[in-house]
């Protein structure tokens, strides 16, 4: 009777676990990924950060519907490399035996199971490279931020090896430069936040090439990158706009310095240009249009704000005033409310009206009425 209790308590504990290994709320797992890829300065290499963890996870861990899994890392390695951008060959540069998160338990949900990590390369035309990898490991009652830092280079005397150092804030930095002629490297998302392979996109001919790729990777993408996936996380439009408004920047402010404007005169008035050709979003603006006697009744329904001339005069409206001043003109609004004057309450009305999101008011003064409308930012 004994061994019959025993065989039952054996055979319902194996179903057990074969049921949780079948619902994966049991599993041992092995991930590679590459991260943070950017172009040597002449472009014939690609630098990258790589991870290798194996470990053991348990737990439901279904984001919004169950408390986190856990997980233990058994081994997490990683490493920086050197891949030749022509035949998609391997150099490791440096490596490192552990990460925050070995041999320790921590609870994450399913698809960053092991904790996310971010890298950040930077090469430069001397060959040597600076990285900077980051974990932030969630904990109570804030993130637990661990970064490394450092730099190789080809001199060895020139090396500062990064090891792992807790503290600071999350926000990794960014891989440049990403681009070489028209060609990109980017990433494709692999399991558990482990991206599974470093390609090059041709922005000429829209052909993706796969430097390299895990095990993983290939059964995700059996017919291999979609071109429509990569352009959804490519960076060459932003970073050739940033790149333009650079340009167009420094030619305005050259411009103007030559015609005799200060640094700060000479950026203010770069701005204001580089808005009006579209470079950057246009700050609000206040244009004035004179209403006459026959137009006044088609405006009747906007408030009436009467500025007097000492109200004016002492400085609490320069954008209504100079607005005035050139009818027609767009002149930028000032920032922020209109300054309350003890002796007058037009201010405390007027940025009621405007923090309702009016866009036109009537202004008396002088005599004359204006109809002031407010253009947003585009």
């Amino acid at each position: 009777m004994r061994r019959l209790v025993v065989a039952c308590v054996a055979v319902a504990a194996l179903a057990t676990a074969g049921a949780a290994w079948w619902l994966r709320l049991v599993t041992f797992e092995s991930h590679v990924g590459y991260f943070g890829p950017a172009f040597s300065a002449d472009g014939r290499f690609v630098y990258a950060v790589t991870r290798e963890t194996t470990g053991v996870t348990w737990g439901l861990g279904w984001e919004h519907f169950s408390p986190p899994a856990h997980a233990y890392a058994l081994s997490d390695r990683i490493g920086l490399v050197r891949i030749e951008a022509e035949s998609g060959k391997v150099e490791t540069l440096e490596s490192w035996s552990s990460t925050p998160v070995l041999h320790r338990v921590i609870s994450e949900y399913r698809g960053r199971v092991f904790n996310t990590m971010h890298a950040g390369v930077r090469p430069d035309a001397s060959g040597a490279v600076r990285y900077e990898v980051e974990m932030a490991l969630p904990v109570v009652p804030s993130s637990e931020v661990h970064r490394l830092s450092g730099s190789w280079a080809t001199d060895k005397a020139a090396r500062r090896r990064g090891e792992w150092r807790r503290g600071g804030y999350a926000g990794a930095a960014t891989s440049e430069p990403v681009l070489a002629d028209q060609s990109e490297v980017l990433t494709l998302r692999g399991p558990e936040f482990f991206p599974c392979a470093v390609v090059l996109l041709d922005h000429r001919t829209m052909m993706p090439r796969v430097l390299l790729k895990t095990a993983a990777c290939a059964e995700r993408y059996p017919d291999g990158p979609s071109v429509k996936a990569l352009l959804e996380v490519s960076r060459k439009k932003d970073i050739e706009r940033v790149a333009e408004l650079e340009r167009a920047r420094t030619e305005l402010v050259a411009k103007y310095r030559k015609e005799g404007a200060s640094e700060i005169e000479a950026l203010l008035r770069s701005n204001r240009d580089l808005e009006d050709s579209g470079h950057l979003p246009k700050s609000p603006r206040l244009v004035a249009h004179k209403v006459g006697k026959v137009d006044a009744s088609a405006f009747s329904a906007l408030p009436l704000f009467d500025i007097a001339d000492a109200e004016m005069t002492s400085g609490i409206f320069p954008d209504i005033e100079k607005a005035l001043a050139v009818p027609g003109a767009e002149i930028d609004k000032s920032m922020g409310k209109y300054i309350v004057h003890r002796d007058y309450g037009n201010s405390d009305k007027l940025n009621a009206h405007i923090a309702g999101g009016a866009r036109e008011f009537l202004v008396r003064y002088r005599g004359e009425t204006y109809r002031i409308e407010i253009r947003r930012g585009r």
